[in-house]
């Protein structure tokens, strides 16, 4: 955009960033993400739970197919890092709202947050299936 800022025949192609805004504007990306986050941790706290109960037997578990939880945490990571940046950016003082908001809801880095509370139930999770030994395919 600079190489072009005193070329008057230059036309900025406004489309493509109106085209995104509107995306976002009609579907609430970042409310999606969460919710999809909450709603895994929800289920692994859950599963856990199961686990934790039956450790003490002679169980066998079926292997676990994991690319979903692995997409959705690839997923969920890039969109809360791309939205912390996009918010970062900003050369203003966040107001305090918007702090509160990033710290609680968007952190990667806050344990309490969606994203550590998964990470937590995911970890919790794996080490919990690594007890039990595979079924074998009699």
């Amino acid at each position: 955009m600079t190489d072009h800022q005193f070329d008057r025949s230059w036309q900025q192609d406004s489309s493509t960033l109106e085209n995104h805004l509107k995306k976002l504007q009609e579907r609430p990306l970042t409310a999606e993400v969460l919710r999809a986050l909450l709603l895994a941790t929800q289920r692994l706290t859950e599963a856990n739970a199961l686990l934790a109960q039956h450790s003490d037997t002679k169980r066998c578990l079926t292997l676990w197919e994991s690319s979903s939880l692995e997409r959705l945490a690839s997923t969920a990571k890039q969109w809360l890092a791309a939205i912390n940046r996009l918010i970062d950016a900003q050369l203003v003082d966040k107001p305090l709202a918007i702090q509160r908001y990033q710290t609680h809801w968007l952190s990667l880095n806050n344990a309490q947050a969606p994203w550590g509370q998964f990470q937590q139930a995911l970890t919790e999770h794996q080490a919990l299936r690594a007890r039990f030994p595979p079924c074998s395919n009699n």
